[in-house]
């Protein structure tokens, strides 16, 4: 009917446009009342954190390539709707949504939207935390959102600063307010990132030794397996890869974890997943002296990569070279 009247129009990839003074109209008349305002964003932020629920199972199955540009047409709606649910303190609807909004950014490689989404969210929740009694279930998401802002600031910012963040996150995971609750998910994600973390020191002291980074990684992988998280166990087949050879020289180790990452994704039909572990494979092998295998992986990449951001496929050409 707002089509007819020639409120809307209809795009070409099934959306609807609103023109921008129209639209302005509309929020003025809408801003008039305090309760319908609220109540329409309440709206808006529940819609889209809900879809990127939906949309983070399609990002660890094979259906990544397609929900990655449906979320990239709708990203300023998710990222209003994180807003919103920041102001209002629903840290239900952030807790739908931390998942898929991780992958997304992680994917799409959206590492500075990702950090500074995660932190403000791991900010106010802080703040939010210090002014009352402890929350069980506000602990267990700021444990997420301090875990995803590790993974980005290590992309972003400085290396250290992401290890920091990540024994944060786990620090909070052993307060007394979560021993009732079950944290399988968060642990095993806050140990993984920790893990992590560890790869993306230059020039720091590691304070782990193999054995001690690998028995959190065989804890956090254990965790995945028992929820049945099949690309997680595959990531976290990746991360101890690259850690356990770049880090602690361990690269016939490295070689049979990246083969297995890679084997999970391309189960699941996960090209994202497929593509880091076929990467990181790569390199491992070349290291080995195992060229022509290393040639081959970065071959398969770049098929692979053909719709990819030029910095992917560049980065498969360069593997070549």
């Amino acid at each position: 009917a707002l089509v007819d009247r020639s409120l809307l129009q209809r795009t070409s990839t099934g959306h609807y446009a609103l023109h921008e003074l129209l639209r302005q109209y509309a929020a003025e008349k809408l801003g008039a009342s305090e309760e319908k305002t609220r109540a329409a964003h309440d709206r808006h932020a529940a819609y889209y954190a809900a879809a990127i629920q939906r949309w983070a199972q399609d990002l660890k199955g094979d259906r990544d390539r397609v929900a990655q540009i449906e979320i990239e047409a709708e990203f300023e709606d998710v990222r209003a709707a994180w807003e919103w649910a920041l102001e209002r303190g629903e840290v239900g609807w952030l807790d739908q949504a931390q998942e898929g909004l991780f992958l997304f950014c992680w994917y799409r490689r959206r590492f500075a939207d990702g950090e500074a989404m995660n932190g403000a969210a791991a900010a106010a929740l802080e703040t939010q935390e210090a002014g009352s009694p402890a929350c069980a279930g506000t602990l267990r998401v700021l444990s997420k959102l301090l875990a995803a802002q590790s993974w980005f600031w290590g992309e972003t910012f400085d290396r250290p600063g992401a290890r920091e963040l990540a024994q944060r996150s786990v620090a909070l995971l052993e307060r007394d307010e979560l021993v009732d609750q079950d944290v399988r998910f968060e642990r095993a994600f806050a140990w993984l990132v920790q893990v992590r973390s560890l790869g993306r020191i230059h020039g720091a002291t590691v304070d782990l030794d193999y054995a001690e980074a690998s028995e959190l990684w065989k804890r956090s992988r254990a965790l995945f397996q028992a929820l049945g998280e099949r690309l997680w166990m595959g990531r976290s087949l990746n991360v101890w890869g690259i850690v356990s050879a770049y880090i602690y020289g361990d690269w016939v180790g490295a070689k049979d974890r990246l083969e297995q990452a890679l084997a999970i994704c391309r189960t699941l039909r996960n090209d994202f997943g497929a593509e880091g572990a076929r990467m990181e494979l790569a390199g491992v092998v070349g290291h080995l002296g195992q060229f022509e295998e290393a040639v081959r992986l970065y071959r398969q990449l770049l098929a692979m990569r053909q719709d990819g951001s030029e910095a992917d496929i560049a980065g498969a050409f360069l593997g070549i070279g």
